[in-house]
């Protein structure tokens, strides 16, 4: 009896963990812009985790990271919405001359209506005090790929 009961509990489980909805999601896009062609992908796993990606040199690498390296420094905070994401960044690097340039961007991306922008506020303090400010704006044509 107690044989046939556990038998039963497990074929409850199982049946319960496989006819739950889960279903992974993947949208791949090419985004073309002013001066680069970049293609991302959206993925939602089945557990729901979602990360997005851009394709470079083969590799598929993570979508607004942090990192550093030879002077320049990118600390990246990533949001991510139903079907896309939000990524605030500041960076900064010292150059040669002396002059310090900070930059804080906000990108956006959107996987449903095939969108991405970016917009960067650059301030750039040269090495006798004077400050320069510079605001630009990238808008990309996206298609499904």
């Amino acid at each position: 009896m107690k044989m046939r009961i556990g038998k039963i509990f497990i074929i409850v489980i199982f049946y319960a963990f496989f006819s739950l909805p889960s279903k992974a999601e993947e949208i791949i896009i090419k985004c073309v812009g002013d001066n680069d062609t970049t293609v991302y992908k959206w993925k939602k796993t089945f557990y729901g985790a979602t990360n997005v990606f851009y394709r470079k040199k083969g590799e598929w690498l993570k979508w607004c990271s942090s990192y550093q390296e030879d002077g320049y420094t990118q600390n990246s905070t990533v949001k991510y919405l139903k079907t896309g994401a939000q990524c605030l960044s500041t960076a900064s690097i010292k150059g040669d001359n002396g002059e310090v340039v900070r930059v804080t961007t906000e990108s956006y991306i959107d996987f449903e209506f095939f969108k991405r922008e970016h917009y960067a506020k650059y301030t750039i303090k040269s090495a006798d005090g004077k400050i320069t400010k510079n605001d630009k704006t990238h808008k990309y044509v996206c298609k499904k790929y």
